[in-house]
């Protein structure tokens, strides 16, 4: 049973009222078993009229490589649609943890489009259950490199930044282990 939901969001800036968010993806996984719920949601999302590009966060993108964005664009929906099959996707008053990298940046713009564009009941997961990655890996392994985990597929496709984020808990987590057993 998966105990918590890994969230990435790209967005169009970095307010979380006002910027849009143009691609969510989630993944559920259990950190005991470390099994992964391959039954992943990677949606794209349509800009509407009430979220704008903040300038600095376009020029950002248009360093990036272009196909990720292009991506994006080519497979965007309906914000209303989008966020419908996201709170029915996780569930509502599902339990499971939010993580993400940060937490301060992806929570805030998930409630915000679940207030906003979601089919009434609002943000899917609990403000007491969010957990912050970077957080979670300092108290587990303050010494752990993050740059240790090779990242594999498009930095900046919020799916595989989600997969990356789980494969750098479970790293820091063996790292953390490690320096147990060395300890007794």
């Amino acid at each position: 049973m998966p105990e918590f939901c890994c969230v990435d969001v790209e967005t169009t800036g970095t307010s979380p009222d006002r910027a849009a968010v143009i691609q969510i993806a989630a993944v559920r996984f259990n950190t005991e078993t470390r099994a992964i719920d391959h039954n992943f949601f990677n949606r794209c999302l349509a800009i509407p009229t009430t979220r704008f590009w903040q300038e600095d966060t376009r020029s950002w993108w248009m360093k990036q490589k272009r196909s990720v964005l292009q991506g994006i664009f080519d497979r965007m929906e309906d914000p209303r649609l989008v966020m419908s099959d996201f709170q029915d996707w996780v569930g509502f008053n599902s339990g499971l943890h939010f993580l993400s990298k940060p937490l301060s940046f992806d929570f805030p713009f998930v409630a915000s489009y679940a207030t906003e564009f979601g089919p009434g009941y609002g943000m899917p997961f609990s403000h007491q259950k969010g957990r912050d990655l970077r957080s979670m890996m300092s108290a587990m392994a303050p010494d752990f490199d993050e740059g240790s985990v090779a990242f594999e597929g498009d930095q900046h496709d919020a799916l595989f930044d989600c997969l990356h984020q789980i494969k750098l808990l479970f790293a820091a987590m063996d790292h953390a282990q490690g320096h147990q057993k060395s300890r007794l």
